[in-house]
């Protein structure tokens, strides 16, 4: 498992709302060939029901129509993790003594107090950029090993 996979599972335990079917999820449409829509529009309408889907690959907006046909083989990846969901899935508290979280104008800080070297427990979440998959490396790798550390 990557470690995207660990922190997307442990968010997704803390906030099961993050795979519902609606604007922002994700699709995996064709398991084959590893392309990812994302809905921009839902209409259902009796008889008439429609999926709007960005395609960021090709930069395109696809429709379908009828889209119930096929729908048994689509995988539901939900929408993106964000740093919400990680705080959420890290149980950070205002009165937990073991964080400290130190936020400036397009970075937040987050330390794990206690368990090792104060300066090697640092993950730098840049704020510009909220998806969890735009992180550096190096805060993927420490946010998925504290939260296999945390049982989460």
């Amino acid at each position: 498992m990557t470690n995207l996979e660990i922190i997307r599972q442990a968010c997704i335990k803390a906030n099961p709302k993050i795979r519902e079917t609606k604007f922002g999820c994700r699709v995996q449409r064709y398991a084959d060939k590893k392309i990812i829509d994302t809905i921009v529009k839902i209409n259902c309408k009796p008889f008439n029901s429609q999926i709007e889907f960005y395609r960021q690959s090709e930069n395109k907006i696809i429709i379908l129509d009828d889209p119930i046909l096929g729908m048994e083989n689509w995988i539901f990846l939900g929408r993106e993790i964000r740093l919400v969901d990680v705080l959420l899935a890290l149980d950070i508290n205002s009165t937990d003594k073991r964080w400290n979280i130190s936020v400036s104008s397009n970075l937040i800080r987050i330390e794990r107090l206690g368990i090792i070297e104060f300066s090697d427990v640092v993950c730098i979440w840049e704020l510009k950029n909220d998806n969890l998959e735009l992180q550096s490396e190096e805060t993927i790798k420490f946010l998925a090993d504290l939260l296999v550390m945390e049982g989460k």
